[in-house]
C-alpha cells in the first residue's frame, strides 16, 4: 500500500481574503440549481435530497441542518503547494434528519445533535472539536480529525480518523483504523464497544472496564492492558503493547500528543503497526475500509485554480483558464 503523509496545515483563518468577498453557495436538486450568498438562506431553501456546495471561506454563526441533504465543502485544510482555501463553519447543529452527508468542512467548535431523532448520518473528511447528543443512531465518522472526542453516543462507527481522546460513557460503538491519542479510562465506562486496528498512544493506569468491550488487533504505546471488570468480559485478541513511538511511526513529531494534531502519522513499514490489523491491514488511518485522504478534499471535482484575462479579445470574448481537480474516491 502507498504510504501517505498526514500534514494538517492550519491557516490563519481570520486573514483569509475570501472573508471580504461574497461566497457563492450552489444548491442543486430536483427543482433545479440556485445560488446563494447566505448559508442560512441556502439551508432554508433546501429540500430533501438536495446538494449544497460550499466554497472556501468562513461562515460565521451557528447553523442547523434539519433536512435530508448533502453539504459539501472544499476540504478542511490547505495542502502543500496548493492555493486551496478550506471551508469553515463556526458551529453545526443536526436535528431530526434521516439521511445526511457532510463532507470537506472544518467546524470551528462542536457538532451537536438536537432533540429530534436523527439516523443515517455520515460525517466525512471534516474537522471538529467534539460531537455529542443521544438522539442519533447509525452515525458514521470517516477520515475526520476530532480535536476532542465523542461522548454519550450510542451505536456509532468512527473509522480512519484521528481523535484527541476516546471518552467514557459511549455504548455500542466501533473505533476502527484510528489514531487515538488518549484512551480515557475513568473505570473505562464503555459498554459493548469494539476497538479494532487502532493505534492507541496513551491509556489510564487503571483499566478495569465495566462491561463487554472488545479490543482486537490494536497497537498500544504503553502497557496498560484493558482487563474485564466484574460486570462483563469482552474479547482481547492479538493486541500489541509497549510499542515505542519511534517504532510505530516513520517520522514521529515531538508534539505527537497534542489534541490539535498536525503531525505525520505515516506508520513505519517495518514497525509493529505494519500489517498488524485484522486480515493483515495496517493499523492506523491510512489503511482499512476507508483510508484517510489528505486535506479532507471531497470526492466531487473542484476548481483548483482559475486564470482570467484582464481584457477581452478583439471579438469581445473573455479568456478563462481553469484547472479542475478530481479524485478516484
Amino acid at each position: 500500500m502507498k504510504k501517505l503523509i498526514l500534514s494538517l496545515l492550519f491557516v490563519t483563518y481570520a486573514t483569509l481574503s475570501l472573508n471580504a468577498q461574497s461566497k457563492i453557495i450552489v444548491r442543486e436538486g430536483a427543482s433545479g440549481t440556485d445560488t446563494y450568498t447566505s448559508l442560512t438562506a441556502a439551508l432554508a431553501a433546501s429540500q430533501d435530497g438536495d446538494f449544497l456546495y460550499l466554497p472556501g471561506g468562513v461562515f460565521t454563526g451557528a447553523f442547523t441542518i434539519n433536512k435530508n441533504i448533502s453539504v459539501i465543502g472544499t476540504g478542511y485544510s490547505a495542502l502543500p503547494n496548493s492555493n486551496r482555501v478550506p471551508t469553515i463553519i463556526d458551529n453545526l447543529i443536526i436535528d431530526g434528519v434521516s439521511n445526511l452527508f457532510v463532507s470537506g468542512i472544518l467546524i470551528n467548535n462542536n457538532i451537536y445533535f438536537g432533540p429530534g431523532a436523527s439516523n443515517n448520518v455520515l460525517l466525512s473528511r471534516c474537522v471538529f472539536d467534539y460531537v455529542s447528543g443521544v438522539a442519533v443512531s447509525n452515525l458514521i465518522v470517516e477520515e475526520c480529525i476530532i480535536m476532542d472526542g465523542l461522548q454519550n453516543m450510542n451505536n456509532f462507527t468512527v473509522r480512519s480518523s484521528v481523535l484527541g481522546i476516546a471518552y467514557d460513557f459511549n455504548s455500542g460503538g466501533l473505533f476502527e483504523n484510528c489514531i487515538i491519542l488518549d484512551l480515557n479510562g475513568y473505570g473505562l465506562q464503555y459498554s459493548n464497544m469494539t476497538f479494532r486496528n487502532n493505534i492507541i498512544l496513551e491509556t489510564q493506569a487503571s483499566f478495569t472496564q465495566t462491561g463487554n468491550n472488545n479490543f482486537i488487533n490494536n497497537v498500544f504505546k504503553n502497557s496498560a492492558v484493558p482487563t474485564p471488570g466484574s460486570s462483563g468480559g469482552g474479547v482481547f485478541l492479538n493486541n500489541v503493547f509497549n510499542a515505542s513511538i519511534d517504532s510505530i511511526f516513520s517520522n514521529p513529531a515531538a508534539n505527537i500528543y497534542i489534541t490539535h494534531p498536525a503531525n505525520d502519522y505515516t506508520i513505519n513499514p517495518n514497525g509493529p503497526a505494519s500489517g498488524a490489523g485484522v486480515n493483515g491491514v495496517d493499523c492506523g488511518v491510512f489503511d482499512g475500509l476507508s483510508p484517510m485522504k489528505l486535506g479532507g478534499i471531497p470526492l466531487n471535482p473542484s476548481i483548483r485554480n482559475i486564470l482570467v484575462d484582464p481584457v477581452t479579445d478583439q471579438n469581445g470574448n473573455l479568456q478563462i483558464q481553469a484547472t479542475v481537480e478530481a479524485q478516484s474516491r
